[in-house]
């Protein structure tokens, strides 16, 4: 049986992290999905933290749909506290 303290402790260390990675997208993408955002998908990932809607234009193949995936996962793991309004995706 595990240490009633010890699990106190990681649901606050669990806490702490997903309190973090909601106000940082970017974070969230670096430390969770081992992936490195370029500056405009960090800025897409912002624009998504901060709007009730985003839209991005640009060119084919830019990885706006990878982006958006990217967000869809920081969305669903971030928001697991509330029970958020499920992301909705056009790519």
């Amino acid at each position: 049986m595990m240490n009633t303290n010890r699990n106190r402790h990681e649901n606050r260390d669990t806490r702490n992290l997903r309190a973090k990675w909601l106000a940082d997208p970017a974070s969230f993408v670096i430390e969770k999905l081992g992936v490195k955002p370029w500056g405009k998908q960090r800025e897409i990932l912002e624009a998504i933290r901060n709007h009730d809607r985003t839209a991005v234009r640009s060119c084919n193949a830019s990885g706006k749909t990878y982006t958006a995936t990217l967000a869809t996962i920081w969305w669903l793991m971030s928001h697991r506290e509330q029970p958020p309004s499920p992301p909705f995706i056009i790519a």
